[in-house]
């Protein structure tokens, strides 16, 4: 009803149809199914009110308007879990034209070990690299260091032969940190031991 209200004032002024009920609603139908698919392309949204005579300003006050709302929630209901907060965030994450996630939230708490699953192609990497890029809004609120290590198993032989410390290494925000002496083979090794990686296992191990 909320769209209705906004399209059909400016329908009224600048459609040259008689047929303005049927017409204003048509588009607020059209909104809506921009909004549910995430399409919020004002080329798009301006291209179809032009085929009724309406200006792309009216178009593009109606996709803000929508973006609005399509990105407002209210917080999940979830049971608090104790410790400091790195983040509680709702963001939208696109690459090129397509919305990846949208209008998500992260919650992740100090000291926690997260796994992020997903099927192939659906954004993990882009995640993580966003995360790591500090263009994920609301998820650097505090001082905190991200560091996304990449390998590229299959694609870089050398890669291979290394160990789980060598990929931390090649990482650069984790090479700066230890050059400057702000870590060590030791903390890291501490740090991978915390989340499962062992002495005579994973920790010894390399991709050859």
């Amino acid at each position: 009803m909320e769209v209705k209200a906004v399209v059909k004032d400016p329908v009224g002024e600048n459609c040259r149809y008689d047929d303005i009920d049927d017409i204003f609603t048509y588009l607020a139908f059209v909104c809506c199914g921009f909004t549910k698919y995430c399409n919020f392309d004002k080329l798009v949204w301006t291209k179809v009110f032009a085929d009724f005579k309406i200006e792309g300003a009216v178009s593009e006050k109606v996709c803000d308007l929508c973006f609005k709302a399509a990105n407002s929630i209210e917080a999940d209901e979830v049971e608090e879990e104790e410790g400091e907060d790195l983040c509680n965030c709702v963001f939208t994450l696109g690459y090129g034209l397509l919305t990846l996630l949208n209008n998500t939230r992260l919650h992740l708490k100090r000291g926690g070990n997260y796994g992020l699953l997903g099927l192939n192609d659906c954004g993990k990497i882009i995640l993580m690299r966003a995360i790591a890029n500090e263009q994920v809004e609301g998820f650097l609120l505090m001082e905190l260091k991200t560091a996304f290590v990449e390998h590229g198993i299959g694609e870089v032989e050398l890669e291979c032969d290394w160990f789980s410390c060598d990929y931390l290494l090649d990482e650069l925000v984790i090479k700066v940190m230890f050059d400057a002496g702000e870590t060590s083979m030791e903390k890291m090794e501490e740090e991978l031991t915390a989340v499962g990686f062992k002495r005579g296992d994973k920790l010894d191990m390399t991709l050859a």
